[in-house]
């Protein structure tokens, strides 16, 4: 993990903090370019943590260990930013920092509290954040001789306007609609509704797929762009009501 230099913002909080508020103590022992370091004892697995600037040249926490029993062994080693976005989002980075170094959960006979809880806020790490997004993103599957059609038929029709003509795309759930030059292009779909329109311009999409090599077409709308089979069309927003 590649932390960035740290979030700012009045809700922001320190790392290193927070580490402590978790029972990390100071330990001597423990390298840091900003001694002391601190670290946690689980029992059987010493877990410590140093403020020092990665090879990046970005100041991190990072934290660091070996798990080791009879049959494993375990390097500990993750770079923390020096400050996160709340308390839990922080829980949530040292747990799956533990987890993750153990090859999927960190086990205990007696977990501290702050591990169980910052396990419930998984969904707080931007990663995750960024599944679920991608998961909820609108879009929707045609099938690749209606998308092919229905592609033809808008690449005729982009070839005559202005680079700025908007073209629109909707999706309510069984019907995708294309509306160019007062033209409307349908063609059923599969997948859940859209809640908006979303509009790009027709210089965009000057140069439509031809090829579509899966039998279901995806058609999408992620990160400003629209999305047709494995092509990527930038400049996508929403479309006015």
């Amino acid at each position: 993990m590649n932390p960035s230099s740290g979030i700012s913002g009045p809700s922001a909080v320190s790392t290193w903090d927070l580490l402590l508020t978790l029972g990390f103590v100071q330990d001597q022992s423990v390298f840091a370019d900003q001694p002391p370091g601190i670290s946690f004892d689980f029992g059987n697995f010493k877990l410590e943590a140093s403020r020092l600037t990665n090879r990046w040249e970005v100041p991190t926490v990072l934290l660091g260990g070996v798990m080791a029993s009879e049959r494993t062994i375990a390097l500990v080693h993750a770079e923390l930013a020096l400050q996160v976005e709340s308390r839990e989002q922080g829980l949530a980075f040292v747990a799956w920092s533990l987890d993750n170094s153990a090859g999927g959960r960190f086990q205990l006979t007696i977990e501290p509290p702050w591990l169980v809880e910052g396990r419930r806020y998984r969904h707080l790490l931007p990663w995750e954040r960024k599944r679920a997004a991608y998961l909820a993103r609108p879009h929707c599957y045609v099938q690749r001789d209606w998308a092919r059609v229905a592609l033809k038929k808008l690449a005729a029709q982009v070839a005559n306007l202005n680079n700025d003509a908007p073209v629109t795309f909707s999706f309510d759930g069984t019907v995708l609609t294309i509306c160019c030059a007062g033209k409307v292009n349908a063609m059923t779909a599969e997948g859940s509704p859209w809640t908006e329109s979303y509009s790009i311009t027709a210089g965009a999409l000057r140069k439509l797929p031809k090829r579509l090599m899966s039998e279901m077409v995806q058609v999408a709308v992620w990160e400003s762009a629209l999305i047709i089979g494995n092509h990527r069309y930038s400049g996508v927003s929403s479309a006015p009501n």
